[in-house]
């Protein structure tokens, strides 16, 4: 049965208790920390399963619904918020002790542009969380790749916390958000002001990755070039942009 939702990735089956999935030059790198994670108890995410006769990647099927469409009202209140706070804080402890294999090869869309050792997931956001009961857990991993916890953070902030242009939040509102987010995700009020300063910068990078990929032709991209999406994305870096100053003096008044 076809899986749909995903606006790159394609070819996504399930077979029974199983998902299939294409596979690039970066799966076996990416396999490595899905085993990881299993490895040190990360519940959050599909355990790999090898290979099947079509050469397609085998996943074990997360059962549930998309936190950004059938599970969208969870992510209305602050609670929903700080709940995804823990779940990026969660996934970075796991992933701390991860070493990558010798040659790894990773997807470049979501690369930090700062180096670093550690680790990102590269798409954490609501429509890459299934939701099954009180669970939640992360799917497609394609876009993992090494990175800062603030960069992760920023890009999750934005997305979970709802702060872009269209949702009409108050300054009071997205403040008390962007708290519940920090205190999800353990963060001192002055770690909290570095994710939020990011943003702008970590979106703008998204509408950056599209323009390019849909420049070298990929049709996803070019797909959601086609769709709006870089204009999205560039509205909602200006839109921080012009709400740092406000909720910067939120973070910074609220308790550590």
């Amino acid at each position: 049965m076809p899986l749909v939702g995903g606006n790159v990735s394609g070819g996504v089956v399930r077979v029974g208790a199983t998902v299939r999935r294409p596979v690039g030059e970066w799966t076996s790198a990416v396999h490595a920390l899905l085993r990881h994670l299993d490895a040190v108890g990360f519940v959050g995410a599909p355990r790999v399963l090898g290979f099947d006769e079509e050469g397609r990647e085998i996943l074990t099927y997360i059962p549930g619904v998309s936190l950004s469409i059938e599970a969208a009202h969870l992510l209305e209140s602050t609670d929903g918020v700080a709940k995804a706070g823990a779940l990026v804080a969660s996934l970075h402890t796991a992933m701390r002790s991860f070493v990558p294999p010798e040659h790894a090869s990773w997807w470049t869309g979501s690369l930090d542009p700062v180096p670093s050792l550690s680790m990102t997931h590269g798409d954490l956001a609501p429509w890459n969380v299934i939701v099954d009961g009180d669970d939640w857990y992360l799917i497609d991993w394609d876009s993992a790749c090494p990175g800062r916890f603030v960069w992760e953070a920023a890009y999750s902030l934005h997305t979970f916390a709802m702060l872009g242009p269209d949702t009409a939040l108050s300054d009071a509102d997205a403040i008390a958000r962007i708290r519940a987010f920090g205190d999800g995700a353990r963060l001192s009020k002055t770690k909290l002001a570095d994710v939020l300063r990011l943003v702008p910068s970590r979106t703008r990078a998204t509408a950056d990755m599209i323009d390019t990929f849909a420049d070298q032709g990929h049709p996803a991209f070019t797909a959601l070039r086609d769709e709006g999406h870089i204009q999205a994305w560039r509205r909602a870096s200006e839109y921080v942009e012009s709400r740092l100053v406000p909720w910067l003096d939120g973070v910074n008044r609220s308790a550590s």
